[in-house]
């Protein structure tokens, strides 16, 4: 259940993802929390492994929860990072914490640490998503891709969780299977909806596999005929068996570029809303750039996410720079007169019909979204204002990437 305050918040966040200014109105709609760099797994594909990184240490609670009233605005805080959420030995503290203030929490697994503990106390407490990572339906391929852990003892945990949520009659966590597709397992992509099925899960989704390395760029089967007929099959097998299906398109290499033009204005969708904290409260661009901008913990989360270097980084975008890590990533979009009027279009939309608003608040969007919509008309005169065929279909991918209420 949203609040009042998310669904203001996330109006005001439709308005940041226009892309008209490098400070943003909204507090953070999504928020990404790194609790844990501790793994005990070694997967080859994993950025851990592939670059070498040997951090073992846990996000400090008592700072979280200090920060935690500046993100309650937030739809969703996933406690996710490089390494295992459930070895930090706070972490269903967190999960109250955020529960408490009615924000949803979603986490992911690999699986080997859902034991019978770990599944009484998801259950009580009330976590909304849990992504179980499984990247083979065999268990040659499972244990090859998911090093240290067992094929069989991920299937029964899983099973097993699924069926004490049936015995206490809850929906909660919303169970999903996530199979990172690369050149070792592409081919068990349809076999992973019939498995998440068995298993009992709601949903199976499907992400590209990112080379790190120069040396590793074969391990991707992003657009070939492959990739696209195995994702094909998975998804009419999701939607017999009842099951949600996604894919997630990550850009394959982070070092490689593509030809922007620089006289266009372009902005990312995770800059202008998401929130990247790592272990130790340092603020990231976004899970894919390692390097860190901003002090989440000593300049607080609201001063941060508009702090000097996260809106220098959002002019640049703004301006045609596109660096090369962003170039050909899902979430960067060009500005143009329809992304802005689709976003402007929902974010009618929800002040209209969204019953949580009182009045007041309608009256103050609505003037925000007047102002808007006159900046927008003035930078596009011959594009008018209100919908279009391609405002229509830029609706539906601003469904996409934004948070809808």
């Amino acid at each position: 259940m949203n609040t009042r305050e998310q669904v203001i918040n996330y109006v005001r966040h439709l308005v940041d993802l226009t892309f008209l200014d490098d400070e943003m109105r909204a507090r953070p709609t999504k928020v990404q929390t790194a609790v844990s760099t501790t793994c005990n797994l070694k997967c080859p594909l994993c950025l851990r492994e592939s670059m070498g990184i040997r951090e073992n240490l846990f996000m400090d609670f008592g700072e979280f929860e200090r920060k935690l009233p500046e993100l309650e605005e937030a739809a969703c805080v996933s406690l996710f990072g490089l390494g295992e959420p459930f070895l930090h030995p706070r972490f269903f503290e967190f999960v109250e914490a955020c529960k408490a203030r009615r924000i949803s929490v979603a986490t992911s697994t690999h699986g080997m640490s859902l034991t019978p503990e770990v599944r009484e106390r998801l259950v009580a407490v009330g976590l909304d998503d849990l992504h179980i990572s499984m990247d083979g339906t065999t268990r040659a391929v499972f244990e090859r891709l998911r090093a240290g852990a067992k094929f069989d003892t991920v299937v029964e945990q899983v099973t097993a969780l699924a069926a004490l949520k049936r015995e206490r009659g809850v929906d909660r966590p919303r169970l999903n299977v996530n199979m990172t597709l690369s050149k070792y397992n592409v081919r068990q992509a349809p076999a992973m909806a019939r498995l998440a099925h068995r298993m009992g899960c709601q949903s199976v989704s499907y992400s590209s596999a990112v080379a790190y390395k120069p040396e590793d760029e074969d391990i991707s089967v992003l657009d070939t005929p492959i990739i696209e007929r195995m994702l094909q099959r998975a998804k009419v097998l999701a939607d017999r068996l009842g099951l949600g299906f996604s894919f997630w398109r990550q850009k394959a290499v982070g070092y490689r570029g593509e030809l922007y033009d620089q006289t266009s204005a372009y902005g990312c969708v995770q800059l202008n809303g998401d929130m990247t904290i790592e272990r130790n409260g340092r603020m990231k661009m976004c899970c894919y750039i390692e390097e860190d901008i901003e002090d989440v913990w000593g300049e607080g989360p609201a001063a941060a996410f508009n702090g000097p270097n996260m809106r220098a980084a959002r002019r640049k975008l703004r301006e045609g720079r596109v660096r090369t890590e962003c170039q050909g990533c899902l979430y960067l979009r060009e500005r143009t007169p329809f992304w802005v009027q689709s976003l402007l279009n929902e974010a009618q939309r929800v002040v209209t019909h969204n019953h949580l608003l009182t009045e007041e608040d309608r009256a103050e969007l609505r003037r925000l979204l007047a102002e808007t919509q006159a900046r927008k008309d003035a930078m596009w005169p011959e594009h008018g204002g209100g919908a279009s065929a391609q405002d229509s279909a830029g609706a539906a991918l601003a469904h996409e990437v934004a948070t809808v209420y």
